[in-house]
């Protein structure tokens, strides 16, 4: 393959830019499908964490603390659910953890490693907080709420889990963009390959006609697709050109016909004069054969005449 040629200059370009409008839509969607699938699963922490709040906190000034976390292993039961579950109490600066869920069957976080909230005191009913931890084998997306209890208590409930299925979902998108791009790649650059190819076939047929054309066959003209596009009107304007030599060289031929026309007369005079003088007997032997020489001059002048005559 000619590597110089017009036809591998556009097909690389056009995989060039194509590769690198598909990686940036590949990468962009990447970056938009972890930030969405992250907020959703934060959201959906958060409305766990203020449902547990809703449904739990309201009787534990009645049923008392104890009951609340039979009521979380009951009815939530995070370790089966590979969940992460705690509720802290805040009176003035001291914070005491409530409950707090044991570690989950899939192994991905230790409860007990989580941080605390450094602000459960400030922390009021309305707010929602949601945070991302780093663990060692990934991260644990948290939402946080608070309810208000008596005697100026305050209870923080938080929610989470392992941002593992999002991570896997990630990878399988990202698996699925390595082998898909370059098959969608290679098929766009093979389609734009037998584009190109298309499009420039007018092109070899005028090249290979314009190859074929002399001076004898200015008569013809190249091929014109008449598709409305420059590479017509590149045809048109070569067959303009064309037509304008076919008329330069038959002037130049008329004009070299008339122009022999006109000196075989004075040739045939001058010639007879010279055959006439020639019969002089008078004449010296040197002087036959200068006018012998002239003779063949002329003749030849005349031969040359007619020949472009005749052309």
């Amino acid at each position: 393959m000619n590597t110089r040629s017009l036809s591998f200059r556009l097909v690389t370009w056009y995989a060039g830019v194509l590769t690198i409008v598909f990686v940036t839509l590949g990468a962009l969607t990447l970056i938009f499908l972890h930030h969405y699938l992250e907020s959703a699963v934060l959201d959906t922490q958060a409305r766990r964490a203020r449902q547990i709040a809703d449904t739990l906190l309201t009787q534990i000034d009645r049923s008392g603390e104890q009951v609340l976390a039979r009521e979380v292993e009951d009815l939530y039961s995070p370790e089966a659910n590979d969940r992460f579950i705690r509720i802290t109490r805040a009176a003035g600066s001291e914070n005491r953890i409530v409950y707090v869920s044991g570690e989950p069957h899939d192994g991905t976080f230790v409860p007990a490693g989580i941080p605390l909230l450094s602000r459960v005191a400030s922390f009021d009913r309305q707010s929602v907080l949601v945070r991302k931890e780093s663990l060692r084998t990934g991260s644990l997306l948290v939402g946080a709420v608070a309810y208000p209890g008596l005697n100026g208590l305050r209870y923080v409930v938080e929610v989470g889990v392992s941002n593992q299925r999002t991570d896997e979902t990630l990878s399988q998108v990202l698996l699925l963009l390595a082998v898909g791009l370059p098959i969608a790649v290679l098929i766009a650059v093979s389609g734009g390959f037998v584009l190109v190819r298309r499009a420039l076939k007018p092109v070899d047929a005028i090249a290979h006609k314009a190859e074929v054309l002399s001076q004898h066959n200015l008569s013809e003209r190249l091929p014109v697709l008449h598709t409305g596009d420059e590479l017509e009107r590149l045809s048109i304007s070569l067959n303009h050109m064309i037509s304008r030599l076919e008329d330069a060289v038959q002037s130049s031929k008329r004009f070299v016909a008339d122009a022999s026309h006109e000196l075989r007369t004075p040739l045939t005079v001058l010639r007879g004069e010279l055959e006439g003088l020639a019969q002089d007997t008078q004449l010296k032997a040197q002087t036959r054969e200068s006018l012998g020489s002239l003779l063949e001059e002329v003749d030849r002048d005349l031969v040359h005449a007619r020949i472009f005559g005749w052309r």
